[in-house]
Parts: structure tokens; C-alpha cells; sequence
């Protein structure tokens, strides 16, 4: 492929969205985050991020689904949007999602509305069989856990009375007994959602966080987990071809070739993203967009 631009103003985009993890990431490893190594780690991060979008725009323009790749295209889109917004709640009109986008945040909700067209595209252009949907789903199910249900987990409930201080609820939590037994399904939604996701962090036999309430502090101990049966063609067919044509997507997207100079040199910019923050009051981080650059081909 001849390449897509990727100026700058773009590379930022990425080098803001993967910094946190890079740091993290460092930081486990003992080394300096904010050295060579937080630097190397920050670039490879953020091209992992890159070089899928701008694979799944190659495959977009060759479908007709986006006109121009270009950063400015998008600042222009983004422009659009907010204007719309703006007007919009200015009518008294309800607005969905943020009274304003940022544009890193539009970039990625852009791009994830153009993903689903892309999928929409494949779907138009190659049906699949139900053979064909069937062979798939029997060769694909151990592999893709997008076709099992989630885990069913069990877990001892543990409660502490309201009124403690943070360093005294540890004693009466470790030292009673379990006030509840629970079993959680990933709900679809509501307060629920959350307890599952928290136990679905833990092994078997260990404690959760506390979870502070007004009535009290809970701490849960997952017993058991369960695996999720597998969705079956014959209840579940719209999902399992959801997932197919996401599965063939990702594989359409992975093959498309990367650019000779896919491998951007980060240079000053990654150094200045992973500068540590400074104390209030004395100045900030330079923006290390402040000048125009030279556009690499990705």
C-alpha cells in the first residue's frame, strides 16, 4: 500500500491514549517510565494502536465507505459535530453522549461508527451460508470466548457494620461469618453489573476490595466459577453471526500490508508525554504539537 499520512497532530492522539499503560506497564518492570525505556515502551504501544486504524481506513476507502483519511477531513468532521451540538441544545433539543466532543474522543467514536458500516459492508457483499455459518461456529467456539456465555460465579458475602474508619473494617470483615451466599450472571444491566465484574477479577478462594455503603461495608470471597454454556445456533444465530463477521473483519483488516515506514521515530514527542506532572503553580508540559513536524506514511 502507498500509505496513509500521519502527521503529528494525529501521532499525539495515540501517544495520549497509550500512556498511561506504557508507564503502568514500565513501572511493574522496576525500570524508569519516564527514561528511554518508558519512551520505547510508550511508541511500540501507541503504533499498536495506529497501525489497525489506519489498516481498517485503507479497507474503508477501497470499499467507498470514507471519502478521505486525512487528519484534516476529521478536525473538519469534528468541527461539524460539536457545531451541531451546539445548536442542537441551544434549540432546547435533547444530545446524546457529551455537549462537546474532545477530538481524541470523537476520533475513536468516529472511528468505531465507521467499523460498524465496514462489517455492514462485508455483511452486504458476502452472505454467509448456513453450511458455511455452522462450520465456522464448530471450529471457532473453543477459540473465540465471544460464544460462550459469561461465567457463572458464586461468592460469600461479608459485611461490616456503617460508621468504621477505612483502617478498622479488615478485623470484622476477616473474622465473621458469611452473612450471604450469591450467585451472579452477567447482568445486561443496573448495580448488579458491577459486583459481577469485581468478582470476575478474582481467583477462587479470594476476597474483593471493600465495598463501601451507606449501610454498611461488603467484601465478597468468590467460591466458584462456572463456565458459561455455549450459544447455541438454533436460539442465538443473530449473535453468532455478529461475531462471525467481526472475526472476519479483524482477519480482512490484519491482512491488509503495512506501509514501508509504518515504524514512526516518537522523538521529542513521546519524551514530552511521558514527563512526569508538574507540582501546581510551576508551569507546564510543553505541547509537544507546537511544531508542525513532518508527516510519516502509515
Amino acid at each position: 500500500m502507498a500509505g496513509l499520512p500521519v502527521g503529528p497532530a494525529e501521532w499525539r492522539i495515540f501517544l495520549q491514549r497509550s500512556r498511561a499503560a506504557a508507564v503502568s506497564s514500565v513501572m511493574k518492570r522496576g525500570g524508569d517510565p519516564y527514561g528511554p525505556e518508558g519512551e520505547e515502551e510508550l511508541v511500540r504501544r501507541a503504533l499498536a494502536e495506529l497501525e489497525p486504524v489506519k489498516k481498517a481506513e485503507v479497507l474503508m476507502l477501497r470499499l467507498g465507505i470514507l471519502a478521505d483519511a486525512g487528519f484534516e477531513a476529521f478536525m473538519q468532521a469534528w468541527t461539524c459535530e460539536n457545531e451541531r451540538r451546539k445548536a442542537a441544545l441551544e434549540r432546547g433539543e435533547p444530545v446524546y453522549g457529551p455537549k462537546q466532543y474532545r477530538p481524541e474522543d470523537y476520533y475513536f467514536h468516529l472511528h468505531r461508527l465507521r467499523l460498524n458500516e465496514l462489517k455492514e459492508k462485508l455483511r452486504a457483499l458476502e452472505p454467509v451460508t448456513e453450511e458455511r455459518l455452522q462450520d465456522w461456529y464448530l471450529r471457532a467456539r473453543d477459540r473465540n470466548p465471544a460464544l460462550r456465555r459469561p461465567d457463572r460465579l458464586t461468592a460469600e458475602v461479608y459485611r461490616a457494620p456503617a460508621g468504621l474508619m477505612i483502617t478498622e473494617v479488615n478485623e470484622p470483615l476477616m473474622n465473621s461469618a458469611p452473612e450471604r451466599i450469591v450467585t451472579f450472571e452477567r447482568p445486561d444491566k443496573g448495580g448488579a453489573w458491577s459486583v459481577y465484574e469485581l468478582l470476575a477479577s478474582l481467583s477462587a478462594g479470594e476476597r474483593s476490595a471493600v465495598v463501601f455503603r451507606e449501610d454498611g461495608c461488603l467484601q465478597y470471597r468468590l467460591v466458584k466459577r462456572e463456565p458459561g454454556a455455549f450459544y447455541s445456533l438454533e436460539e442465538d444465530r443473530e449473535w453468532i453471526e455478529h461475531c462471525y463477521y467481526e472475526q472476519l473483519l479483524t482477519e480482512r483488516i490484519r491482512k491488509i500490508p503495512a506501509a514501508p515506514e509504518l515504524f514512526l521515530s516518537a522523538g521529542t514527542e513521546a519524551r514530552q508525554y511521558l514527563l512526569p506532572p508538574l507540582p501546581e503553580g510551576q508551569g507546564t508540559v510543553p505541547d509537544p504539537g507546537a511544531e508542525t513536524g513532518k508527516e510519516r506514511s502509515v
